[in-house]
């Protein structure tokens, strides 16, 4: 709303997090409009003296969880945000709030408790929202008769039946695990999906990687990236080939496995980070190879 001030929380009991840049990015793009929100750094001095900082929102968030450490935190933030002008309207802090879901009753009594509207700010993996939303996955699963076995997945068994490859089990921390379809969302080269030693390839099946329909292989990827931030960076949409139903290709540009699909940023052609996608491209993929690897469980 116009008159809006924008306080940047910044906890000095978390590591790492630095008000002042958040600031004035949002000063820029409130300098893009006429009646853009004013912007503010809002320190808040240590309140967990007794401990040194926290070096991850994911730990902070964790230790905020426990007894009244949140209250504790929120009625500092209450105290500084008494000598701070222009006075915020509305607050962003860093993903720390709890390791639980937010939902409209507990956003409502934090904000009373701060005496404004307090939400939290984007974060990279491994984060808090993150983790409430597989927290959240996790639970529909469960409610819906799903059996959820957690674990690192290695060693699967792959085996020839009507002329056609078919992953029949793979192994959960060394437990055997049948399977009559998989689904390949391992991410990229950050989520662990993709590696490169010497030759890039999907982590469990060894699937080939491909860049603009060309395989990674062992090319040199400063071949693959830009000298400038904003230039073309092809590396980032790299990621397995896939056919309509979302099965992997091999480097013969055929199914390379008759009853694995692939969701997420593990299929190539898209960057999320750049050409606008955001999450929207991984839910859809998500959605369609859960309903092909039903049908090829049948």
């Amino acid at each position: 709303p116009e008159g809006a001030v924008v306080g940047v929380v910044e906890w000095s009991d978390l590591a790492g997090f630095n008000a002042g840049p958040v600031a004035d990015i949002l000063r820029y793009v409130a300098s893009l409009s006429a009646r853009g929100p004013r912007a503010v750094g809002v320190v808040v001095p240590r309140v967990f003296a007794e401990h040194a900082p926290w070096s991850s929102t994911t730990s902070f968030s964790a230790h905020l969880d426990q007894g009244n450490h949140r209250a504790r935190a929120l009625a500092a933030l209450r105290d500084r945000l008494a000598t701070v002008t222009p006075s915020p309207t509305h607050l962003l802090t860093p993903a720390v709030l709890s390791r639980a879901p937010l939902d409209a009753g507990a956003l409502s009594s934090i904000d009373a408790v701060v005496g404004r509207p307090l939400r939290e700010l984007l974060a990279l993996p491994p984060s808090v929202p993150g983790q409430r939303l597989e927290r959240a996955l996790r639970d529909a699963c469960v409610a819906a008769g799903v059996d959820v076995t957690s674990g690192t997945v290695t060693a699967p068994v792959v085996e020839a039946q009507e002329g056609a490859s078919r992953v029949v089990a793979v192994h959960v921390d060394g437990q055997r695990v049948a399977t009559r379809a998989l689904v390949l969302a391992g991410g990229r080269f950050i989520g662990g999906g993709l590696v490169r030693d010497q030759v890039a390839r999907e982590a469990l099946l060894g699937l080939p990687v491909f860049v603009d329909g060309v395989e990674l292989a062992d090319r040199f990827v400063g071949d693959l990236t830009a000298d400038v931030v904003d230039g073309a960076h092809p590396l980032f949409s790299a990621g397995l080939l896939v056919d309509e139903a979302l099965r992997p290709l091999g480097r013969d540009r055929r199914v390379a496995l008759e009853n694995v699909v692939a969701a997420g940023a593990v299929v190539g052609g898209f960057d999320p980070a750049r050409d606008g996608t955001a999450l929207g491209v991984a839910t859809w993929m998500g959605w369609l190879a859960g309903r092909t690897a039903v049908e090829l469980a049948r």
